[in-house]
C-alpha cells in the first residue's frame, strides 16, 4: 500500500487448469483477505481464467498475458 492505495493480494502459480491449482494456493490466499479485511484477490496462472468463491469472498484466476496486459 503506497500513498493511500488499495491493498491487493496477488498468488502465482504455474498452474494451466482448476485442477492443477493445488487448494493451498487458494486456502492461504482466502486466509489473507480475511486477515486484511479484503474481498477480492488475484490468482496469476499459466493460461487459465476463472473465478473461486467461498465465505463472500473472491479470487479472480487470470492468465499471466492477460494479467501483464492490464498492469
Amino acid at each position: 500500500m503506497r500513498d493511500g492505495e488499495e491493498t491487493e493480494l496477488i498468488q502465482v502459480t504455474y498452474a494451466s487448469g482448476m485442477d492443477e491449482i493445488a487448494s493451498r494456493e487458494v486456502k492461504n490466499l482466502f486466509r489473507a483477505m480475511e486477515s486484511l479485511g479484503l474481498k477480492e484477490g488475484t490468482l496469476v496462472t499459466w493460461d487459465y481464467s476463472g473465478e473461486v468463491e467461498l465465505n463472500g469472498l473472491r479470487v479472480n484466476a487470470i492468465p499471466l498475458w492477460r494479467w501483464l496486459l492490464n498492469s
